[in-house]
């Protein structure tokens, strides 16, 4: 928090934009409120309520949408958009202190900390890196682009990934938690993670596989004609999630086998393949940058479940053996869409 207050004159300098000052300080005690509520989340994730989190969620966001309403009715402008995100941060927290079994801290020292605290700081790193590759071609864009360019890149992003941020956080969840509880047990933890990655593809690889089929007459129909450049970036960052869905799977179970090092290093090498594809894409244009993620997606993929299968005692091929039949069957659904929509009276 301190951090993002200090540097925030930075920030508003680098997007010439001054009024980000008191937008970035304000914000950044938001993330104080959030972090409140982190312990809470974390006990109701292990214990698997999802029930309690759906309610939590569903208040959080019917109030901040509200709130974000009023506000702008009542001329707050951009400032809507702040203090409604302040409000979601507040009602989340309060609602997950109150569904979940942790109250307070009974007792505080630094007696057997060390682990914890060494496991939690990979994470946090974990975390910060991802960050930072996840909204690298949202900096750069907005930076080196017209304003509107940010504006078709990030909703063509929101578009093609949210079934990622939806089910796939929850199928996340319960890959991680599964797993830590069978890491003792090499041959039940192998089971386990391929069923998650089969799990994974099908649910989510025939859903992104639709939306990059649908995307370029999704985007005119729906949102206008002014969104038409949108559809081929939609399209591609769609091919990209289901590779980002399965690295994210199978690298989460590293921090499952005590292992958040190995972790750090995917998300390093990660981090380094979409700055590269990102980088080369930029002087031709979103949808080069959208191909440059792409590319560094199935690269990393590839990087990632290498190093997992190498620690789990699996071979490459066996670990992605339950992503084939969803990958197939998205493929061609995909194909059959493309060509339909490509000479529909062929079709009837």
């Amino acid at each position: 928090v301190a951090g993002l207050i200090v540097a925030s004159p930075l920030i508003a300098d680098f997007f010439n934009q001054d009024r980000l000052v008191p937008i970035i300080i304000v914000l950044a005690f938001g993330m104080m409120i959030s972090a409140l509520g982190s312990i809470p989340d974390a006990l109701i994730k292990r214990n698997l309520d999802f029930r309690g989190l759906a309610i939590v969620d569903v208040v959080r966001v019917v109030i901040s949408s509200t709130a974000t309403l009023g506000f702008a009715l009542a001329g707050f402008g951009v400032w809507s958009l702040v203090w409604s995100t302040i409000i979601g941060a507040v009602v989340g927290t309060v609602g997950l202190t109150i569904i979940s079994p942790f109250r307070s801290l009974q007792s505080f020292n630094f007696k057997g900390m060390r682990d914890t605290l060494h496991f939690g700081g990979m994470v946090m790193l974990q975390r910060l890196v991802w960050w930072a590759y996840s909204g690298l071609a949202a900096v750069l864009i907005g930076r080196f682009y017209p304003a509107h360019a940010l504006g078709i890149y990030g909703t063509a992003g929101q578009l093609a990934t949210l079934p990622l941020e939806k089910v796939g956080q929850i199928l996340n969840v319960l890959s991680f938690t599964g797993l830590s509880r069978v890491n003792q047990d090499q041959e039940m933890f192998r089971h386990y993670l391929k069923r998650a990655t089969k799990l994974v593809a099908l649910v989510l690889f025939p859903t992104f596989f639709g939306i990059a089929a649908i995307a370029n007459e999704f985007a005119p129909v729906v949102l206008g004609a002014n969104w038409l450049e949108l559809g081929p970036i939609a399209a591609m960052l769609a091919l990209a999630a289901p590779a980002r869905c399965i690295s994210t799977v199978v690298t989460e179970s590293l921090n499952s086998l005590g292992k958040p090092e190995l972790h750090l290093r995917c998300m390093l090498v990660t981090a380094a393949l979409f700055a590269a594809g990102i980088m080369a894409g930029m002087p031709f244009g979103l949808v080069a940058i959208a191909s440059g993620v792409v590319v560094a997606s199935l690269a990393a993929v590839l990087h990632n479940t290498h190093l997992v299968s190498r620690q789990v005692d699996m071979p490459l091929l066996e670990l992605l053996s339950g992503m084939w039949p969803a990958t197939f069957a998205g493929l061609m659904g995909g194909a059959a869409w493309a060509d339909l929509s490509s000479d529909p009276v062929a079709h009837p």
